[in-house]
């Protein structure tokens, strides 16, 4: 029992099914395939899955495994098969079944794997009132950027301005001025007010 899944399909796999392994042939080695095969009723509409065991072909070389229909469901085909186990013959013994699903993992462990490729930030935010004698303003100095992330201002930073003074949104963008380390608020369109309440949000990247 157990639940898989095959082109965007749900199975849910309930109690035991018995499927049947032809016998082998004496001195001669084969490879069975056991599949989790999907079916749709092409009159009906209904989709339907079961447990089939495919007979390879006997050899007294390498076996291979059987061929299985591999059309895929997101293309409309009415038959797909899931491979799940080899079942590898030798003569009349039947050997270790070989699994050949993948395991989905826990979304834990997903992200776990994930996350150490991702870049690791922090984020600040904040609101303060900004005095703009035209269109540009000095919003942070090196120092107040020091007091709220810990360092000065780096390439790998992102600060975010969005302005809350009542009447028309006014669109603001941050810059850094090199020279002094000042983060600086320049109104996109024309010069507002003089006097704006600002909400910042600052990403700042870690070594």
């Amino acid at each position: 029992s157990g639940d898989a899944v095959l082109n965007g399909r749900h199975v849910h796999l309930t109690g035991t099914t018995t499927a049947t392994v032809q016998s082998g042939t004496q001195g001669q080695k084969r490879n069975d395939l056991v599949v989790l095969r999907y079916t749709k009723n092409t009159t009906t509409g209904v989709e339907t899955c079961s447990i089939v065991v495919l007979k390879g072909t006997p050899t007294t070389g390498t076996p291979a495994d059987p061929a299985h229909n591999t059309g895929s469901i997101l293309d409309g085909v009415a038959t797909h098969d899931m491979p799940l186990y080899r079942i590898p013959l030798a003569g009349i013994t039947v050997g270790t079944l070989v699994p050949l699903f993948n395991v989905l993992k826990p979304m834990k462990d997903v992200w776990d794997s994930l996350s150490q490729y991702l870049p690791k930030v922090r984020i600040y935010t904040g609101q303060k009132s900004v005095k703009f004698p035209g269109k540009v303003a000095d919003f942070f100095s090196d120092a107040q950027y020091k007091a709220i992330v810990g360092r000065s201002f780096t390439g790998g930073d992102t600060v975010i301005l969005t302005s809350i003074s009542t009447g028309t949104s006014i669109p603001l963008v941050a810059v850094c001025y090199t020279g002094t380390k000042t983060v600086r608020a320049i109104q996109v369109s024309d010069t507002q007010s003089s006097d704006i309440g600002v909400r910042f949000c600052i990403i700042a990247a870690q070594g």
